[in-house]
C-alpha cells in the first residue's frame, strides 16, 4: 500500500509523526492488537493457496474447534504484549521517499489475505486516532482563545488572537471532514498472487554452491592428510 501526506493539514511533520505513532508500542496496542485474531499472529504453520485457507500448527490452535490446545494455552498465556510487539516490528515494513515523499508500508505473513486485512487496519486506524486527537487539541485551543477574545485587549493582540483562531477553526474542520486525515490511499492493500517468499530459486543455487564448497574442502582435507601420512 502506498499513502501521501494531507498537504492541506499544514504540518510538514504530519506524515512523520505518523510513520513513528505505526511503528509504536502505544499504536500495535491500543490500534491494532484488539483488532486482529491472535491464532493469525503466532499459530499460523502455513498459506493453503489452492484452498484459500490458512493452515494452523495443530499442536497450538485447532481451527475446527476454533480453540487452543494444550500447548498453545500455555504459549497463549505466556505471550506477552511485548512480545507481540516484537513480532509486529519484525514482519512491519516502511519505507518512505525522500524526494516525492510518497510512503510504502507492507506486511509480511504467510497469508496473502491476513496481510492486506492487517494493512487496512493499520491505515484507517492511524488515520482515525491522529484525527480524532488533533480535532480535540484544535477545539481545545480554539474554546481558550474564544475566553481570551472576550477579554479587553489591545488592538495588536485581538488581531493575533483573530488569526490564531482562523488557524484553529481550519484545523478542526479538516481533522473533522477528512478521513484521510494523514494518508490518502494511492495504491489500495493488494494480495499478492505469488509468494515473496522463501524464494526457493535462491534457496536451490545457495545450497549447491553450499555443498560444492563444502565437498571441495572435504577433498583437499582429506589429500593433505593422507600426504602428511
Amino acid at each position: 500500500i502506498a499513502g501521501i501526506r494531507i498537504p492541506e493539514s499544514n504540518n510538514e511533520n504530519l506524515d512523520i509523526e505518523a510513520i513513528a505513532r505505526i511503528k509504536s508500542f502505544d499504536f500495535f496496542k491500543e490500534h491494532f492488537l484488539p483488532y486482529i485474531k491472535l491464532q493469525d499472529f503466532i499459530a499460523v504453520r502455513n498459506f493453503d493457496a489452492e484452498n484459500n485457507q490458512v493452515v494452523y500448527d495443530k499442536d497450538i490452535f485447532d481451527a475446527e474447534s476454533s480453540s487452543w490446545t494444550g500447548e498453545g494455552n500455555d504459549i497463549k498465556s505466556k505471550f506477552t504484549e511485548q512480545d507481540a510487539y516484537k513480532r509486529y516490528k519484525s514482519i512491519l515494513f516502511m519505507y518512505q521517499d525522500n524526494r516525492t515523499r510518497f510512503i510504502e508500508i507492507s506486511i509480511d505473513h504467510k497469508s496473502p489475505f491476513i496481510a492486506k486485512s492487517w494493512l487496512e487496519i493499520i491505515i484507517k486506524n492511524i488515520n482515525l486516532s491522529m484525527r480524532e486527537e488533533n480535532a480535540k487539541t484544535a477545539a481545545e485551543y480554539t474554546e481558550f482563545l474564544k475566553n481570551l477574545s472576550a477579554q479587553n485587549n489591545p488592538k495588536e493582540i485581538e488581531d493575533a488572537i483573530s488569526k490564531l483562531l482562523e488557524s484553529q477553526l481550519q484545523k478542526l474542520m479538516l481533522s473533522s471532514a477528512n478521513k484521510n486525515y494523514v494518508f490518502k490511499t494511492i495504491d489500495s492493500p493488494l494480495a499478492p498472487e505469488m509468494k515473496s517468499s522463501p524464494r526457493r530459486s535462491l534457496i536451490v543455487i545457495l545450497s549447491t554452491l553450499f555443498g560444492s564448497l563444502l565437498s571441495i574442502s572435504w577433498v583437499l582435507f582429506d589429500h593433505y592428510k593422507r600426504k602428511s601420512q
